[in-house]
């Protein structure tokens, strides 16, 4: 039973800003790859975290309040992760003409005019999603199921896009598919 508690914790610590006592990061390089297939279950974790936020925000403000506060803490919690790379993506797509120019641009710290507008949509459209939900369990549901479904579409596009230097690529070495 003990086997599966290191790569689990891995995960959670791997996707977010949460550090479980016991961790032993001697063993990050062999616990990888057994992390991977926990990623699903860490994001439905940490969305339920996120949900407890939004939850308890719309005990006090309107849902929208509530909706903004909760997808803060998410991304306090997952360290700005999919954030970041989801700017470094549209800022190397939309500033790179060759493979090149988009690998350097997307290797870069700053954040162009891409990112930054993908970032602005990215967040209107999460913010408006769980707010047509018009209940804030639902909403809670939503954030749930879409953070275990993030996750596992994380995973496949890591089995078959080919990787790239970086964390990234660091991950997709590890997957044995």
């Amino acid at each position: 039973m003990r086997d599966w508690v290191q790569p689990a914790a891995l995960a959670l610590r791997f996707l977010s800003r949460l550090s479980l006592p016991g961790e032993d990061m001697a063993r990050f390089g062999r616990d990888l790859p057994r992390a991977l297939m926990f990623f699903p279950l860490a994001g439905a974790l940490l969305a339920g975290l996120t949900a407890l936020v939004l939850l308890g925000a719309a005990q006090v403000f309107p849902l929208y309040l509530a909706v903004l506060l909760a997808l803060a803490f998410d991304a306090w919690l997952g360290r700005g992760l999919h954030e970041d790379a989801l700017a470094d993506l549209c800022d190397g797509l939309g500033g790179g003409r060759t493979p090149e120019d988009v690998l350097r641009i997307m290797k870069g710290s700053a954040i162009g005019a891409f990112g930054a507008l993908a970032l602005g949509f990215a967040v209107a459209l999460r913010v408006a999603a769980l707010v047509a939900q018009d209940d804030p369990w639902r909403a809670a549901l939503v954030l749930v199921v879409a953070g275990a479904v993030a996750r596992l579409l994380m995973l496949a596009v890591i089995w078959r896009v080919p990787a790239l230097p970086g964390l990234g690529g660091s991950v997709a070495g590890a997957m044995d598919g």
